[in-house]
């Protein structure tokens, strides 16, 4: 490209002075040239003697005027211009050679012509290449080809963002490579956007850090905070289990296991048997086998010295308890916990840490509460005062055992002869006479002329107790229907709902303006889904959390009727059921029938009731919102009013108004009474509201039903004394049970039926033996003294602790400035967690106390209750103020080493930073006080406004760091601007780089958005879009410098910039040196880096570059080729070719290779068993189903072949070309096309294929390709081993060579690559290989290293790596032209 074009097309996109810089490196790259040295001069009489022979065979058709195939001989007058030239007669020496010209229809040159010509060709050839051996070639200035630049940029930033899929596509040249130089000299104005608008795309993913910056996936800062979260928590997950926890059995049991190993020091060997850390192995058996005196690691220490195995479960569970009891664990989301010890709400202390130390404090005096909730039918309760003191003990007093209730006086416990029988409550002998309590009960409601007082005489009961039994049943009277109750008002829906098109059959009636409350029913024989089942001929209501919904009967006569309702959940796909209540009422009044609950998809049908019924007497069944919530209430009910005596009318709800629901409301019944039904709402029960007290289907609900029917006399009497038996016996054991609730709430002395009852009178005498509190010889003055680890037992009446709790005080009588004693107080006996659990007294100043803090510290050193925090980010509070809780202290000090815990603290100083923690939750906090600061205590709101500075500081502190910051980032830029231009910066570079980034800010930038803005500069200018090298001046070639072979390294086996492995070498001068050089390359290598070479080299030279985008098959006939399919046949080649370089495979392995790289997707392709999964593996023995080198990859089989059919032509070409090295003339015009089917006229392919090779025009090549084809007929157009075509015919894969050589299938062409072939793919490959390693054309200097590669691979049984050293250690890889050198 001149100068000019160069200048022109820069400077549109880049401006004037990055356009000098580019056009002055390619200037100095693109200098004519001088001669190569001093080549054997062919005599121009040997020339002159063969140019006869050219006139005569060849320009004919290949004369200046003809050029037939662009072929001009005639132009080589002397034997000067062949030299100009002689890769034309490389050219010639293949075609003569192999019979193709002169073509056969022309005169032929006899043996002795042929032997001149090609004789005096391959010594010119030679002597050429003799004479050029060495000559680093001709490479011009060069871009990043496309995948270069994405490499670069990935291994630049850590990122692959693969910016290069925007640029136009790179052509291939030199030996077939889109690296080669011929094909990256021009630089489009269109790319120049491309590279403008990419290097500011890229600047958007920088993320700035406390000493630099590192680029992201994202351009957000939420992602990038998200991303260092997770990598946190990536750490964290490799050093500590999911909850932070410390893992203390496997370790016990490690240290009973190899007690000797560990005895004699070797920690890191077992620590590597058992899988576990060496550091805290050692930490760990060093306090186990210390001798310093020490609770509670003596008690563990003893138990582990006579440990087995078997025993470290229980050994472990002992750490857990002492864990549990010295350490306790608080919430860190808000920075705030409640002060240890303090009344709830009362003050507040800052939160760093979830584990907090707990050391007990020493009392003169520890009071100690009881507070009991007897269960119901308990009738005694038992107290156990306990003290545990090591050693003997010495005495303990507990002063002022009592009894305590808000608003009372204390009941002491010396005192309990004078108060204790009112508390002693024998529940069988109280609930003896039951059923006579019953029975007077349901007389008061049939008589109420007779008196409660009078009654309870006459029948020798408790008057006051029969009070509380009338209370408690709220019996109506069923002469007069006496009103327990006011009635609940009712208030008619208003507005019909329904029916719709979609659901004709339901109709109803709701409140006017909303959909809800609702009472529907269903007209149809079947049942409906609305949603929420309504069955065929059915009523159905639904509340809301505000109202109630029901369905009245209002009376049209006087006379007694039995009452029977049914309620059922409706839909329970959701909600928490429905409440349900059955009233009867008289005017201004109401008797309660029945109420209750019903579970999702339950039913309720309380027994029928008796009653007498007046005129305008109304029966009301309503559904109730269950606690408030509606959710899914759908509830059916049937409600039934029978006449019990003539004419026997039925009123059934259902009956009546199913049809005709919406015919009014107040709506008529069958018997045309007008107003007898009616659909209402009311007012909700509030949430929490308390369930009757007799539950409608236990024994005492049944019992209510039936007692006031005279026809079921013998019914109530049968179940009076089932409740005298429930009542009067133990505690029903089902916890659903309606029996059990009416139990519960009967049989407890707080109970609404001993309210005001002197229970004294209602109990029998105490049996002999049962003693209740303490003789009064226990007592010293008030108190009980008792000697240490001693148990006093205390049996009290249950009633006695219903709203009381047990107080005691405890104290030391002697010596507590030396003494500690734990003290407990409850209803059991505490077990071997008294030594560390319950109030301790002692002097705090003592030295026993300061001896058992040190004991609990040196335990909590060793065995942390959380070795750290892995979730990284606080979940504990509900609205959460902090962003990030750091707690790793114990990992640190007992899991890692120095170099882990700085890579944790290099980790958090980045999140905090990327975060900007510190200003984000200053600004949030006002946000977050508004939410948190409502309906909270004063304590916790002072808390915050206080602390309003401190976040303001901390904010502020914060800012000054990130100013701080600037400098290193700008260390950073030259250092990221050195490695993009892969050389050391001149400090005229640096100064231009500060210089811009001046500027930048001077317009009113920050110091984030210029820092980007020279970011975006150093991915423009030409140190890192080209390959620059400085020529050295005159006409003899010069080594480059170390960093140039570094790139020219890192390009040859990455396609990607030097590593800083690379570049340290390069900075020391050591990279030049042979041995040095020898050793990165096998470093580089074994680098998953390599894949680049694997991709562009390997998949390349197969044609196969770019696969997993190749959709170019008829998806009819191959539906199975998707794109995770050509994905897996794309990554089975990278693989193949990875493999060979990385393992040091021999180059015959390309072809005889048994083995692949498979995952389960491709393996079923294959028809190979036993890979499972979407991992890739190395599967080895594969040549048995049609795989093995290249000649068996899918990708090379289904690219060379048709859309719908397979190629034999483009298989055998590939053969001849990618494998054998040969070029085959252009198909000439107007060449028949066969069909695109297989199967086409019933012919095969191959058929096909013959048919038309038998062309004169076509034969010439077709003779040369078809039968490498034929060996693949096997393979159908997607690689799959096949044996007939997709038109049924059968498969033929003989084939039959020129020269009469005969095989089969790809086996047999791989047998004769390799027996007859083998030195030309082995050479073809080295060609190939060093013209991608050189990014040129292999020239005729390039031949004798060519030699050289073949003979290092013979010398080192093929290994690959000998053609990759012959390359790098040659002067062609390690020197480069003068600039003065010229053809």
């Amino acid at each position: 490209m001149a100068a000019r074009v160069f200048r022109t097309r820069l400077a549109g996109a880049l401006g004037v002075a990055l356009v000098a810089a580019l056009v002055s490196a390619f200037a100095r790259e693109s200098q004519p040239a001088g001669t190569a040295g001093t080549p054997a001069e062919p005599k121009l009489a040997d020339y002159a003697a063969v140019r006869p022979l050219l006139a005569k065979y060849c320009l004919n058709c290949h004369s200046a005027k003809d050029k037939k195939g662009s072929l001009d001989l005639e132009r080589f007058a002397s034997a000067d211009d062949v030299r100009k030239d002689a890769k034309v007669w490389q050219g010639v020496i293949e075609q003569v050679e192999a019979g193709e010209m002169p073509p056969k229809e022309k005169p032929q040159p006899t043996n002795a012509e042929k032997k001149q010509l090609l004789g005096w060709v391959r010594g010119f050839l030679d002597a050429e290449a003799k004479a050029r051996t060495g000559d680093p070639g001709y490479v011009p200035l060069r871009r990043l080809s496309n995948a270069e630049y994405n490499y670069t940029v990935r291994d630049l930033t850590g990122v692959d963002l693969r910016p290069a899929r925007e640029f136009p596509a790179d052509g291939a040249a030199g030996e077939g490579f889109t690296n080669a130089a011929e094909a990256l000299t021009d630089v489009s104005p269109a790319l120049l956007t491309k590279y403008l608008n990419a290097s500011k795309e890229i600047a958007e993913h920088l993320v700035l850090l406390p000493d630099g910056f590192r680029f992201s996936p994202a351009k957000t800062r939420r992602d990038w905070t998200d991303e260092g979260t997770a990598e946190l928590r990536k750490v964290y997950a490799t050093l500590a289990p999911a909850d932070g926890k410390l893992p203390v059995q496997p370790y016990l049991l490690a240290t009973v296991r190899n007690r000797d190993a560990l005895g004699a020091g070797k920690f890191e060997e077992v620590a590597a048997k058992e899988k576990l850390n060496a550091k805290y192995l050692r930490v760990l058996w060093s306090a186990l086998t210390d001798k310093t005196s020490s609770q509670p690691l003596d008690t563990i220490r003893s138990q582990w010295r006579t440990a087995t195995e078997a025993d470290v479960p229980a050994l472990t569970a002992q750490v857990a308890a002492w864990q549990s009891a010295l350490w306790r664990t608080v919430k860190v989301g808000n920075y705030i916990q409640a002060s240890w010890g303090a009344p709830d709400g009362s003050s507040y202390t800052e939160s760093t840490t979830r584990q907090v130390p707990v050391d007990p404090p020493a009392l003169a005096t520890v009071p100690l509460r009881v507070a009991v909730k007897p269960a119901p039918g308990q009738s005694e309760v038992v107290l156990h005062l306990t003290s545990t003191e090591d050693g003997p003990g010495g005495p303990v007093a507990w002063s002022r055992p009592r009894f305590e209730a808000p608003g009372k006086q204390p009941l002491l416990l010396l005192d309990y002869a004078a108060f204790g029988a009112a508390f002693e409550i024998d529940y069988p002998s109280v609930f003896a006479d039951s059923t006579k309590y019953l029975s007077a009960a349901a007389e008061l409601a049939r008589d109420t002329k007779v008196s409660p007082d009078d009654l309870a005489k006459r029948e020798a009961l408790d008057p006051a107790f029969l009070k509380q039994w009338v209370q408690v049943l709220q019996l109506p009277s069923p002469r007069t229907g006496e009103a327990t109750r006011p009635a609940i008002a009712l208030t008619p829906l208003d507005d019909k709902t329904g029916p719709t098109p979609e659901r004709p059959a339901i109709s109803g009636w709701k409140k006017k303006g909303t959909d809800l409350p609702i009472v529907i029913a269903n007209s149809s024989d079947k049942s409906e889904q609305i949603p929420g089942r309504v069955s065929a001929r059915t009523v159905a209501v639904h509340p809301t959390p505000q109202e109630f919904v029901a369905v009245a009967w209002n009376s049209p006569i006087s006379g007694n009727v039995t009452i029977r309702a049914r309620v059922a959940h409706a839909h329970p796909a959701c909600g928490n059921g429905v409440s349900w209540w059955l009233d009867h009422n008289r005017g201004a009044g109401a008797a309660r029938l029945g109420e209750g609950t019903v579970d999702l998809g339950q039913e309720a049908k309380p027994p029928a009731f008796s009653a007498k019924v007046e005129r305008g007497d109304v029966v009301v069944l309503a559904v109730d919102p269950r606690n408030a919530e509606h959710t899914c209430d759908m509830t059916e009910v049937w409600l039934t009013i029978t006449e019990s005596e003539k004419p026997n009318r039925v009123w059934d709800l259902a009956a009546d108004v199913a049809a005709s629901v919406q015919a009014g409301n107040p709506h008529a019944d069958k018997y045309g009474n007008s107003g007898t039904w009616n659909f209402a709402r009311g007012p909700a029960k509030k949430a929490g509201a308390p369930a009757p007290t007799v539950p409608p289907d236990s024994v005492l609900g049944r019992w209510k039903a039936t007692v006031t029917a005279p026809s079921r006399k013998t019914d109530a009497a049968a179940l009076a004394q089932d409740v005298a038996t429930l009542l009067s016996g133990p505690r029903p054991t089902d916890e659903k049970s309606p029996d059990r609730a009416l139990y519960d709430r009967l049989v407890s002395p707080d109970g609404p039926l001993f309210a005001g009852v002197d229970v004294a009178k209602l109990t029998r005498p105490r049996l002999k033996g049962t003693v209740f509190g303490l003789p009064a010889a226990r007592f010293t003055e008030d108190r009980i003294v008792a000697k240490a680890n001693e148990a006093i037992e205390i049996r009290l009446p249950a009633a006695l602790l219903v709203g009381r709790e047990f107080v005691v005080d405890a104290k030391l009588e002697t010596g507590a400035a030396e003494r500690l004693v734990r003290v407990h107080a409850g209803t059991a006996r505490p077990g071997p967690h008294a030594r560390r659990e319950g109030p301790l007294l002692g002097s705090p100043n003592g030295s026993a106390y300061k001896k058992l803090v040190d004991g609990h510290a040196a335990f909590r050193a060793v065995f942390p209750l959380y070795l750290c925090f892995p979730q990284v980010v606080p979940t504990d509070e509900v609205v959460t103020l902090k962003m990030f809780h750091r707690e790793d202290e114990p990992l640190a000090r007992l899991f890692l080493s120095d170099d882990q815990t700085r890579r944790l603290d290099r980790m958090w100083a980045a999140q905090r930073f990327v975060s900007r923690q510190p200003v984000a939750e200053h600004d949030y906090l006002p946000q977050f006080m508004g939410y948190t600061t409502q309906d909270t205590p004063k304590a916790l709101q002072q808390f915050f406004i206080d602390r309003k500075p401190l976040f303001k500081r901390h904010a502020d502190e914060f800012l000054a760091e990130e100013a701080a910051a600037a400098p290193k980032q700008l260390a950073a830029l030259l250092e990221f601007a050195a490695r993009a231009y892969r050389r050391p910066l001149e400090e005229k570079e640096k100064a231009e780089l500060l210089a811009l980034y001046e500027t930048i800010r001077g317009k009113g930038a920050g110091h984030e958005e210029a820092l980007r803005g020279v970011v975006s500069r150093v991915l423009v200018a030409p140190g890192f879009l080209f390959r620059i090298e400085q020529a050295p001046k005159g006409k003899e070639p010069a080594a480059v410098t170390d960093w140039e072979l570094a790139t020219r390294l890192s390009y040859f086996l990455w396609a990607s910039q030097p590593d800083a492995e690379l570049r340290r070498l390069a900075a020391q001068g050591r990279l030049r040196d042979p041995q040095v050089l020898a050793g990165q390359v096998r470093r580089m290598l074994e680098d998953a880096r390599t894949r680049a070479l694997a991709i562009e080299f390997g998949t390349q030279w197969l044609h196969v570059r770019g696969f997993d985008e190749h959709n170019e098959k008829n998806e009819k006939l191959f539906p199975t080729f998707t794109p995770e399919l050509r994905a897996a046949m794309y990554e089975e080649s990278i693989l193949f070719f990875l493999d060979l370089f990385q393992n040091d495979r021999t180059v015959a392995s390309v072809l005889d290779a048994d083995h692949t790289y498979l995952n389960e997707l491709l393996a079923k392709h294959y028809g190979v068993p036993g890979v499972t999964g979407p991992q890739w593996s190395k599967v080895d023995g594969v040549r048995k189903y049609g795989r093995g080198g290249v000649l068996g990859l899918a990708s090379v089989q289904t690219r060379e072949s048709g859309a719908s059919r397979t190629s034999p032509v483009l298989r055998g070409n590939w053969v001849v070309e990618a494998l054998l090295g040969e070029k085959l003339p252009r198909p000439p015009a107007n060449v028949p096309q066969l069909p695109e089917v297989e199967g086409a006229n019933k012919l095969s392919v191959r058929q096909l294929v013959e048919a038309h090779a038998k062309a004169p025009e076509c034969a010439v090549c077709h003779v040369r390709i078809d039968p490498f084809g034929f060996a693949f007929e096997g393979y159908d157009p997607i690689g799959r081993l096949r044996e007939k075509d997709l038109g049924g015919l059968p498969i033929d894969t003989r084939a039959k060579l020129k020269d009469g050589t005969e095989f089969e299938g790809i086996n047999g062409l791989r047998s004769y690559l390799l027996a007859n072939k083998k030195d030309v793919v082995v050479r073809l490959f080295c060609k190939r290989l060093l013209g991608y390693a050189l990014g040129r054309s292999v020239t005729l200097s390039d031949t004798a290293l060519i030699d050289e590669m073949v003979l290092a691979l013979a010398k080192n049984d093929g290994r690959v790596t000998a053609a990759v050293q012959a390359i790098v250690r040659s002067p062609q890889f390690r020197t480069v032209r003068g600039s003065e050198f010229g053809e």
